[in-house]
């Protein structure tokens, strides 16, 4: 049973510094309730609502003895003073990062706020919270090669799957198609290398509508198309339940040569697989060490050609189309159960 796993008595502290997918794709949602019904003490506390520590004592000097701290991505400077000052009386630190927020700050292509912020972070927060962590934990093997040269200690964890359908979406029709991009403004510049493919593979299929997530942030030969539809950037859980409601056929996932992209997790994989659709992936990693081209989605050269080569055979073949994306979710809830984070956790408690 397992409240007999020996994890009894544990208690977990996430401090939240608002990366909310982070904390729920990596242990939120996926080995904290499976530790709290097994007798540990879970809290996440969000640390830019009480931006001070000193708002939550004496609650918080008592949380903190003994407490198994997990830190995800950033963190005000307040808060790492704390734990600099009390770090003798904590059980663990772990640190955990999806992304080379070094590599962002640097990247010419991502959003200038965005950049500014991931600069500062780079030199102000980045260093401190990797001397206080026993242990780095992140999203990918290339990011682990990275941060290996900053810490003794760096472990992988890949993305879990958080939910799926029963089974992938029915074959489409001939008018019925749908294909959907759900990257964020960090990938504009990606969506923008295939948007001419898109636009060409759109006029000669009028069955197929496109969905693209970004609102008016969405490449200009696409916002104004008759079927794309340009919902705005959503909020985690409003994206979640959107992403539930969704049942797309096709999906994209554009991953250009960059060092940040580099580094990236094997994420689409698995939103594309909870949507019931197969995807089309950047032949590079993380999509070519994980996906098996022609079988479980399409590796797709860096050529807007490629592209709309690629869709259209997806699209002329309906039925092998639906037999990929089917094997395309038996592969995501495989390597994205979250038994695998269960067990990564629980291999942590103190």
């Amino acid at each position: 049973m397992v409240r007999d796993s020996g994890v009894c008595g544990t208690r977990w502290l996430l401090l939240s510094d608002g990366a909310l997918p982070t904390e729920d794709i990596y242990f939120m949602a996926t080995a904290a309730p499976w530790l709290r019904y097994a007798g540990a003490t879970v809290t996440r506390l969000d640390t830019r609502r009480w931006a001070s520590p000193l708002l939550c004592w004496p609650w918080l000097d008592r949380t903190l003895s003994g407490a198994q701290v997990i830190v995800c991505r950033t963190l005000s400077e307040a808060w790492i003073d704390l734990l600099e000052s009390r770090r003798a009386q904590l059980a663990s630190v772990h640190y955990l990062l999806d992304d080379d927020l070094d590599a962002a700050a640097m990247d010419p292509g991502l959003p200038v706020r965005y950049r500014e912020r991931m600069g500062w972070v780079s030199c102000r927060i980045l260093p401190r919270l990797l001397a206080l962590a026993d242990e780095v934990v992140v999203a990918s093997e290339e990011l682990a090669s990275r941060i290996r040269r900053r810490h003794s200690r760096v472990a992988t964890l890949a993305p879990a799957l958080l939910f799926s359908p029963e089974v992938a979406t029915p074959e489409a029709t001939l008018d019925g198609w749908r294909l959907g991009y759900y990257g964020t403004r960090a990938h504009l510049r990606d969506l923008e290398q295939i948007g001419s493919a898109l636009v060409s593979v759109l006029e000669a299929h009028s069955g197929l509508t496109l969905e693209v997530a970004m609102g008016r942030y969405t490449p200009e030969p696409l916002r104004h198309h008759d079927r794309v539809s340009t919902p705005d950037p959503m909020a985690w859980k409003a994206f979640l339940g959107h992403l539930k409601g969704s049942r797309l056929h096709l999906g994209l996932a554009p991953l250009w040569p960059t060092r940040f992209n580099a580094a990236k997790s094997h994420i689409k994989f698995l939103e594309i697989a909870a949507t019931g659709g197969v995807g089309l992936f950047s032949r590079r990693a993380p999509y070519s060490n994980i996906v098996s081209d022609g079988v479980d989605g399409l590796l797709v050269d860096d050529d807007p050609a490629d592209w709309q080569r690629c869709l259209v055979r997806l699209l002329a073949s309906p039925r092998d189309t639906h037999r990929m994306a089917q094997r395309a979710l038996e592969k995501a809830r495989d390597i994205g159960s979250p038994a695998h984070h269960r067990a990564f956790w629980h291999e942590r408690q103190c």
